[in-house]
This record gives C-alpha cells, sequence and structure tokens, in this order.
C-alpha cells in the first residue's frame, strides 16, 4: 500500500513524457508553417517591389520594327528651330542597308551561319533559357540577347545596382513569352551596334565587306560575331584583334 502512490506518480509522469514528445512534431510544423508563410510573404514583397512600374513591353516593337522602328532611323542633328538638318550620324558605307528577317522562307533574309556564329559567341543557350541564364544569377553583366534587348532599350539610364539587375531578368523573361525568341533574334541583329557609327548586320557587312549579309560567307559572318561582341575591336580599328575573335 506504501508504494502505491510512487506507482501512480510515476505512472503519471510516463504519461506526461509520452505527451510532450508527441507535441516536438507538431511544434516543428507549426514552425515550418510560419516559416514558409513568412518567406512567401518576403518573395510576394520582393516581386511586387521589383516589379512596380516596369517599362511597357510595347516599347520594343516600336523602336525595332520596320520600316518605321524609330532606332532603325539614323540620328539626325537640326538647328535650334528644328526645320534644319545639320548633321547625320550613320556610316555612308552602310548606305542602302536593309532590314532583315529571320525567317528563310523570306527574301532576302540573315544568313544561318550568321546566326549560329552569333549565338554561339555571344548566348548559346539561347533557345532553352527563358530569356536569362540561371547559371549566372550571381553576375550583374547582361549576358543573354533579351537581357541586352531590355539593357539597351528598356532600362536605359536605369541606376546600377542589384534591383536594376533583377528587374532586368523579369523583362527579359516577359519578352522572351510574349515575343518569342526568333523575333527578339531578329530584333537584336538588326539593332546591334558594330562600331564606327554602324547598327545591325546588313549595315556591318557592307561597311567591313562592300557586301549584303545575306552574301557572307562562313569566315566573314564569324568576323562579325565577335565584333558584335566587342565593337571597338572591329576589322577597320583593330585589325588583329578582330581576327583573334574570328
Amino acid at each position: 500500500n506504501a508504494a502505491a502512490p510512487l506507482l501512480a506518480r510515476r505512472r503519471h509522469n510516463q504519461r506526461t513524457s509520452r505527451t510532450g514528445w508527441r507535441r516536438i512534431p507538431l511544434a516543428i510544423a507549426l514552425l515550418a508553417s510560419l516559416s514558409l508563410v513568412c518567406a512567401g510573404l518576403f518573395l510576394a514583397a520582393g516581386f511586387t517591389s521589383l516589379s512596380h512600374d516596369l517599362p511597357s513591353l510595347e516599347a520594343l516593337p516600336a523602336l525595332l520594327t520596320p520600316p518605321a522602328g524609330l532606332l532603325l532611323q539614323p540620328s539626325q542633328v537640326f538647328d535650334r528651330s528644328g526645320e534644319h538638318l545639320l548633321l547625320t550620324l550613320e556610316n555612308p558605307a552602310a548606305a542602302g542597308k536593309q532590314y532583315l528577317p529571320l525567317s528563310q522562307s523570306s527574301e532576302p533574309h540573315i544568313d544561318s551561319e550568321l546566326v549560329s556564329a552569333v549565338l554561339a559567341f555571344s548566348d548559346p543557350d539561347f533557345w532553352s533559357h527563358p530569356g536569362f541564364n540561371p547559371r549566372s544569377l550571381l553576375q550583374e553583366q547582361p549576358f543573354t540577347i533579351a537581357e541586352r534587348l531590355v539593357e539597351g532599350y528598356l532600362l536605359a539610364g536605369a541606376p546600377e545596382g542589384a534591383r536594376k539587375t533583377w528587374r532586368r531578368r523579369l523583362l527579359a523573361a516577359q519578352i522572351t513569352a510574349h515575343y518569342g525568341r526568333e523575333q527578339l533574334l531578329e530584333w537584336y541583329l538588326n539593332s546591334a551596334s558594330f562600331g564606327r557609327l554602324t547598327y545591325g548586320v546588313d549595315a556591318a557587312a557592307r561597311v567591313y565587306f562592300g557586301k549584303t549579309a545575306r552574301d557572307l560567307n562562313l569566315a566573314e559572318a564569324a568576323m562579325l560575331a565577335g565584333v558584335l561582341e566587342s565593337p571597338a575591336f572591329n576589322p577597320i580599328d583593330a585589325q588583329q584583334v578582330a581576327k583573334e575573335n574570328q
């Protein structure tokens, strides 16, 4: 009889201990759920901050679609009255340049060897990534063609920093999904700088090789791919470096 209270207390302690151990998984689950909710709220707030007041995607066709695309026209300097043209900023050797479609069903079109050379040098994963390269998330440079279009035409003048980098990636993914890769590549090749006041592949072919872009051979296409990556190292201003890049 004297041992009965001790046995009862022991059984009570054992039940209490088992109940306490059962509560631990529940506490862990609650903490995990709370962490997920906080993470979701944090990501939502971050996305809202990045996407607030983004430039309109419709600016790209207004700038780059022929014949009226603003960036397809040479830069012109007028007097203060706006009536008299003083200067046109365009390489005269590029006179007669054309906007060339990417589709091979069109004539003329951008040669497939030039497309292959440019992608191999500038954006090897162009046909598979979402507009930015997931393997380069820690880098701030605009690596992909979609990012370069965004950098040059949608975020030009925006302050440098992490916010601009992530906004550029967000916009690159959006324009890739909205316009498609072929359209972005066509816009890029017809507007990118090749140095010496030369913009677009047809202008570059005329300036550096005296022929249209549809007449380039593989060696010339490789040369232009290198110039596109580093316009200052073109065959006129830096012949040796241009050959090395080729």
